[in-house]
């Protein structure tokens, strides 16, 4: 496995398995390799059959690919009960837990998950921890919790590596301040944007105009009007 000869290593491990020879260790090293080979119902097998910790993790990884959510999450939630045990625990855990709890349509736990996730996996991939923000916030969406929705908006806002990744956050954050009626703060979020003179700058605009719509301020919507017509 080391050396990356998955097929050929898992061929070893599957005689070695059949005649009864593997060790704890070595059953969890094999569901790994089947893992990696995408044989993921005989892998989630070995790995239990380990009764080790990391097992459960394994078994974990693939329920979710077999989108088995429930059993995936009792996977998780029991990798992470017994995490003392773990020479290094993976913080990733938490991640698919609230991915799993989220599909489960469990949206309260699936928002804890995700907020122990970004605390605890700082140093996560950054693809794993921007989509931990945005399935985060759409969880406290689900119950109607708009000031979390916005806080974790607001963290996706602060690490986005790129400018268009950035601006749809943005725009999001806006819609989630303007369905919870905080007009004054979704103007003032698109206020370093409308005067920036790039391809976002009408967007941010029209966004400004539309929210002085809904306050039935018309003089100060007619005003942004104006000033994309003649400008743009």
């Amino acid at each position: 496995l080391k050396e990356n000869q998955i097929s050929k290593a898992c061929g070893i491990y599957e005689r070695l398995y059949r005649n009864g020879l593997l060790l704890t260790m070595d059953k969890l090293e094999y569901s790994k390799g089947l893992f990696i080979s995408r044989a993921y119902s005989k892998a989630k097998d070995i790995a239990l059959e380990s009764r080790t910790v990391e097992g459960f993790y394994v078994a974990g990884l693939c329920y979710v690919n077999l989108k088995e959510w429930k059993k995936a999450n009792d996977n998780f939630i029991a990798y992470i009960k017994d995490k003392a045990k773990v020479t290094e625990f993976n913080v990733l855990a938490y991640f698919y837990k609230g991915h799993c709890e989220y599909c489960l349509e469990d949206y309260k736990n699936a928002y804890s998950s995700f907020v122990r996730f970004t605390t605890d996996g700082k140093t996560a991939a950054y693809k794993y921890v921007t989509e931990a923000y945005d399935l985060s916030s759409k969880a406290a969406l689900q119950y109607g919790d708009y000031t979390q929705a916005s806080n974790q908006i607001e963290n996706l806002i602060k690490i986005s590596m790129s400018e268009n990744e950035k601006q749809e956050s943005v725009i999001y954050l806006f819609d989630i301040y303007c369905d919870a009626k905080k007009y004054g703060k979704a103007i003032s979020l698109l206020e370093p944007y409308v005067n920036a003179k790039n391809d976002f700058t009408m967007t941010a605009l029209l966004k400004q105009a539309q929210v002085y719509e809904k306050q039935n301020n018309l003089t100060s919507a007619d005003m942004i009007y104006e000033k994309i017509y003649t400008e743009y």
